[in-house]
């Protein structure tokens, strides 16, 4: 039986979009054909930066005539009512109409039709209703999609559907390289586009991205550090993957991890490498979208350059932060807002100070001058010129300066974790000091947006209320706390957290490995 290609061609798509969005089309359309056929059809969809698509097996050329009996008004309905439901389906008059318990019915016959009127249809009502969480206008045209589309492909038994959205009228036509692509079949498609090196399906990409990197990391006698969500957004930059690798100066290796993972990894999309002792080691994989005549020597020298000077930059601030202790910093958090209803930073740390110590009692850290002294650095960093470059580094910047600054091993490392956790898969603070730290600053947090009413509404959650609710929880019961927050936490913010507890009971009492008793016991 014939199969259907169907392809958009446009300007590249965002990389956490496109697996998305892809599947989404394919489900759409195999939806319409389960209806109209009621089976299951197989197939697969694909995705690359500059096109999606999908490719549908063995779709009936006709769909056969079907009868269906549609109950319409009463027989003592008014004239009107009856009127109106002959005239909704096209019949005549009553004669054509059946009587049964009472009501009129009709049975209505659908001819066979040609399925190539029917793909154009849905293909085209699917595009036209499909919703992106962005969209663009391009030129003059009224139509939106995520990126300006150049083309649309749509080949059905190897004839061309002229699937039309807007301006685009679809033909047997793609492209490979910015050149025109003639198209009889799915076979062809994918063929011809891998001459051009173009791989459409993300699990092809990957595994050249990754056999490629192991073999030029082991000549080097590295390996790469696994990060599969890295190396499936890289698989998602290229069509046409080619690897190679990139070399960082020496002097910058002396900066801490951190902030070379924050430049490689989130910044510039560079799979790292380690040595055989597990130590970050001085080069970074490159994943180009094309192969140069100099074999990607050009792509090695362009990203060492621009590597270079990104990690020039970060070492200068890094180095000026250094030059003023991290207490000295604490008073610029005057001019920093946390939210312009509550106040700054420098008015939250005050609350913070307050509730830990409280908790510092309850918990019998009676150090009262060190809970004090951290509440006046866990923010500090805020203030700091990396954190301002690497805002992601807010925390793990304080630890460090926290350590050149003599503070302590529990200070530095209260000031890193009073962040957690962060998500599901987060490790949760074990100190007694990051204890404390991370749960008064996360329960002045949640008293202060509701007192100002900021809660979540359905998904939205800008201030991560849910995820600082659910630390609380994970922190008192991982660590089996036996300590009362309710005198310190408001009530709406008590019954929010509740809230948070049945969700987690519900869906499973030993999600988290936790005894939920512990923190019900605590409000």
């Amino acid at each position: 039986m014939p199969a259907l290609l169907f392809e958009i061609y446009s300007e590249e798509i965002p990389s956490e979009m496109q697996d998305f969005s892809a599947s989404k089309l394919f489900n759409n359309m195999l939806e319409k054909l389960h209806k109209l056929f009621q089976k299951e059809f197989e197939g697969q969809y694909f995705f690359t930066p500059k096109r999606i698509g999908f490719h549908i097996l063995d779709i009936p050329k006709i769909v056969d005539s079907t009868s269906s009996e549609i109950r319409g008004p009463k027989i003592t309905a008014s004239e009107k009512a009856i009127e109106g439901f002959l005239k909704k389906y096209n019949i005549k008059n009553t004669s054509n109409l059946i009587e049964k318990d009472g009501y009129y019915h009709y049975n209505e016959i659908s001819e066979k039709k040609c399925i190539k009127e029917i793909i154009k249809i849905a293909l085209e009502e699917i595009i036209a209703t499909f919703v992106w969480p962005k969209s663009m206008r391009w030129g003059r045209y009224d139509i939106k999609w995520i990126r300006p589309i150049h083309s649309i492909l749509c080949l059905f038994d190897k004839e061309v559907i002229p699937v039309n959205f807007g301006h685009i009228t679809a033909s047997n036509q793609t492209y490979g390289k910015n050149k025109v692509i003639n198209i009889d079949s799915f076979a062809t498609y994918k063929q011809k586009l891998e001459e051009f090196g173009i791989h459409i399906f993300q699990e092809k990409r990957l595994e050249i991205i990754k056999t490629q990197a192991i073999s030029i990391c082991k000549s080097l006698n590295i390996s790469i550090i696994n990060d599969d969500e890295l190396v499936k957004e890289v698989a998602n930059l290229v069509e046409s993957p080619h690897v190679t690798i990139g070399k960082i100066e020496e002097k910058f290796m002396k900066l801490p991890k951190e902030i070379l993972v924050s430049m490689l990894k989130f910044h510039q999309k560079y799979l790292m490498t380690q040595d055989k002792n597990d130590n970050l080691a001085p080069y970074f994989i490159i994943v180009s979208n094309v192969m140069t005549d100099d074999n990607l020597k050009t792509v090695i020298a362009g990203n060492e350059k621009v590597l270079r000077s990104r990690l020039s930059d970060a070492q200068y601030f890094y180095n000026q932060d250094l030059k003023t202790n991290l207490i000295d910093k604490f008073e610029k958090l005057k001019k920093v807002t946390f939210h312009h209803e509550i106040g700054s930073y420098y008015d939250k740390i005050k609350m913070v100070k307050e509730v830990a110590l409280d908790i510092a009692k309850q918990t019998k850290t009676n150090n009262k001058d060190r809970i004090e002294r951290t509440s006046l650095l866990i923010k500090a960093d805020l203030v700091t010129e990396i954190v301002n470059e690497l805002p992601e580094l807010q925390g793990i910047a304080g630890y460090y300066y926290a350590l050149n600054d003599n503070e302590g091993t529990d200070v530095a490392n209260a000031i890193k974790e009073h962040y957690l956790p962060q998500g599901p898969s987060d490790k949760v603070p074990k100190e007694a000091l990051s204890i404390i730290m991370a749960l008064a600053d996360k329960i002045v947090t949640l008293n202060s947006m509701f007192e100002i009413n900021i809660k979540p509404t359905g998904s939205k959650d800008p201030y991560a209320l849910r995820r600082a609710a659910i630390g609380i929880i994970r922190i008192v019961c991982s660590n089996e706390l036996e300590i009362k927050l309710n005198h310190l936490i408001n009530k709406n913010v008590v019954d929010f957290i509740k809230e948070r507890i049945e969700i987690l009971s519900s869906k499973d009492k030993n999600i988290y490995s936790i005894d939920l008793q512990y923190i019900n016991n605590s409000l």
